[in-house]
């Protein structure tokens, strides 16, 4: 049975919602209503996704190896592009989603509501939690920009409903990937999706 048809599209949306990806780093954050219509109250431009990445590979990760400069990383090159360096997407706040070895959906979650709590750490946590042997590949919807290897919280979107309501419907779209639609989710030129970057790794002395 599609996962769509399990969960519901209204639970799903309340979840967005309440995973507040529409929150203003650091201590500014609109109503899900506020957002949707597009409204500033200081004249900050509201935060939508900016990028994501669609059915990474648990174990292409590095999840690190202790001491300092082994943290682990969670690279991605932008689809596309050539000669750009991957990002690091460790930090990235937003939703994420975790699907086993046939792609059916586990466990949705959030990162970012903390600042311990970014993407990278969720899902490591999830390598030792209840679901540890429950998933295999993984998808994100990011808030944060990307500047040179890193990223950003500098905020230049300033969404019409139009444009809020697309996000919404991409995200669903990209993350269950109902049969019956035809189309695909709108992100917007202003989204960026990332495939998984990694390196091969010789155990061979």
């Amino acid at each position: 049975m599609p996962f769509a048809t399990q969960l519901g599209w209204c639970p799903f949306i309340a979840f967005l919602f309440e995973a507040e990806i529409f929150t203003l780093q650091y201590d500014v954050t609109f109503t899900p209503f506020e957002c949707l219509l597009g409204r500033s109250t200081n004249g900050v431009g509201q935060m939508l996704i900016r990028n994501y990445g669609l059915f990474w590979s648990r174990e292409k990760v590095w999840w690190g190896s202790g001491g300092k400069g082994n943290a682990g990383s969670l690279l991605g090159k932008k689809k596309g592009a050539k000669r750009k360096e991957p990002v690091d997407f460790r930090d990235q706040r937003g939703v994420y989603v975790l699907y086993d070895e046939t792609f059916r959906i586990m466990y949705i979650g959030q990162a970012g509501g903390r600042a311990d709590q970014c993407l990278f750490q969720r899902l490591k946590q999830h390598r030792d939690d209840h679901l540890a042997e429950r998933w295999k590949l993984f998808s994100w919807f990011g808030t944060r920009g990307v500047s040179g290897k890193g990223l950003t919280d500098k905020n230049e979107l300033k969404p019409s409903l139009t444009d809020a309501l697309n996000h919404i419907e991409a995200i669903m779209l990209a993350a269950t990937e109902p049969p019956l639609n035809l189309q695909r989710g709108r992100f917007g030129s202003d989204v960026a999706q990332y495939l998984q970057y990694y390196e091969e790794v010789d155990d061979e002395e």
